[in-house]
């Protein structure tokens, strides 16, 4: 990467998480500040990096209504990505390594964001189960990117099962996300290039129980799979 975009890019982020802080210590204001990140530093952030975006079926993000919602995880950069989609009223739940990102850990933590260590099972179901309440009582969506890792261009990895219990046991219909592939960009081109994102259709968990997790994996991680398969052939013509 071009190392002056990458430095512009972190001095628009830091600044903008060190803004954000002062809003964070105003309690009422905490499950409203992911959203502002999204719509004001992460548009920004984006342009620096020279990335272009084209949603689709963008609708499906402003029922109203909160969702499990799922994407393929890439790239550091995701979280640009996924942050400037996201409507208010919507949690995260990441890796427990964000907490040891200068300000950004600590924002995190503070707007109401779930951390969890995958490595530790009884932590992870911890997480989930707080996961679970939190979107039951206070009608939040949640996102949580099932392969539990950045793909770095491997293509799409194994899901595991945290986001599909968390679905079933809520009955909040799942909502998958899926990025075309980001290996095509060239961040050393003042336009680094194209992605499209594409809100796929909402797939119902009501009624489905634990026994119906792996059909419901299954299922979410093929649609995923056409659908990115779908946009990268699309930007290749």
């Amino acid at each position: 990467m071009n190392p002056l975009r990458a430095a512009a890019c972190l001095a628009w982020f830091f600044g903008g998480c060190l803004v954000l802080v002062v809003f964070a210590l105003i309690p009422r204001h905490r499950f409203r500040l992911s959203y502002l990140f999204g719509r004001k530093i992460s548009p920004t952030a984006l342009k620096i990096l020279g990335i272009e975006v084209e949603l689709r079926h963008g609708e499906r993000l402003r029922t109203g209504d909160p969702y499990v919602l799922i994407a393929n995880h890439q790239h550091l950069f995701d979280i640009f990505l996924m942050a400037s989609l996201l409507p208010p009223g919507t949690i995260t739940v990441g890796k427990r390594s964000i907490r040891w990102i200068p300000v950004f850990g600590w924002l995190f933590q503070r707007t109401g964001n779930l951390l969890i260590d995958r490595g530790v099972k009884e932590h992870a179901l911890g997480v989930m189960e707080t996961a679970h309440r939190y979107i039951v009582e206070r009608r939040l969506s949640v996102v949580v990117m099932p392969e539990g890792t950045r793909s770095l261009g491997k293509g799409l990895l194994p899901f595991k099962k945290g986001a599909f219990h968390l679905a079933v046991g809520t009955e909040l219909p799942l909502l998958p996300i899926a990025i075309s592939s980001m290996s095509r960009l060239n961040f050393w081109r003042r336009r680094a290039g194209k992605l499209l994102i594409d809100v796929q259709e909402a797939i119902p968990t009501r009624g489905l129980g634990k026994d119906g997790v792996p059909a419901l994996m299954a299922e979410a991680r093929a649609r995923m799979q056409a659908a990115i398969d779908g946009l990268d052939a699309e930007l290749a013509h």
